[in-house]
């Protein structure tokens, strides 16, 4: 749960949950994808050839995760497009693990769905 990544912290803690968002896509995901964030710096690092920050080894299996992808593309969303991802967060900090759903999302985000999906179009 990082919205706004204030410091190399959050930058890193980001980072890291997209590594292993691209790491899921490439074993689930037979197409393209879209990876979003609302952190600034990593969007830019993951966009850019060569990054020399502290976070460069994070971002560079990173990228050798997208590469076995068919298409993918990152992009920044606003916290309020983004309450699924947050529910998500707080899930998972409570349960103390994190989890994958196939094919059908968690009961806890099923009514946030159709709301994040209007905010992204609006």
């Amino acid at each position: 749960m990082i919205f706004r990544c204030q410091d190399a912290v959050e930058a890193e803690a980001e980072a890291l949950a997209c590594l292993e968002g691209l790491r899921l896509a490439a074993q689930w995901v037979q197409g393209s994808i879209i990876l979003e964030s609302d952190c600034t710096r990593v969007i830019q690092a993951m966009q850019q050839k060569e990054d020399r920050s502290a976070l460069r080894f994070i971002l560079e299996e990173a990228k050798d995760q997208a590469q076995v992808l068919v298409d993918w593309r990152i992009t920044k969303v606003k916290r309020e497009s983004n309450l699924v991802a947050h529910e998500l967060a707080h899930f998972a900090r409570r349960n103390m693990h994190s989890a994958v759903w196939l094919g059908r999302a968690s009961a806890c985000v099923e009514g946030l769905i159709k709301s994040d999906c209007n905010l992204c179009v609006n």
